[in-house]
């Protein structure tokens, strides 16, 4: 694995930390009135996403169970999509797929 592979992928996992963490002791009708908390998570997940679109197309053909496609599109709504997000959607991100991805990253870094 390429050392900058290395790299973003461990700050993916740093990144999907930190979005569980920013919800981890609210739940979704607090979050939805919680702009702080919507503005750190939306931060988090175009990260993700930033990092995800520079990874070497060595890793994502190697590791076909990660959506990555879906991970870098998600990054540009969130950026372009000025105002239209929906953020109960994004809550779901952050509890079920989030958790999932930081799995399967720690599983590619092993």
């Amino acid at each position: 694995m390429k050392k900058s592979d290395e790299e973003r992928l461990e700050k993916i996992t740093q990144y999907c930390f930190e979005a569980i963490a920013f919800t981890d002791d609210i739940n979704l009708e607090i979050f939805l009135n919680d702009l702080k908390t919507i503005r750190a998570v939306t931060m988090t997940l175009v990260q993700i996403g930033e990092l995800v679109y520079k990874l070497s197309d060595e890793i994502k053909e190697s590791h076909h169970e990660v959506p990555w496609r879906q991970i870098a599109g998600l990054r540009h709504r969130l950026v372009h999509d000025y105002g239209n997000t929906d953020y109960a959607a994004v809550w779901e991100i952050i509890r079920i797929n989030i958790p999932e991805l930081q799995n399967s990253i720690k599983d590619i870094l092993k």
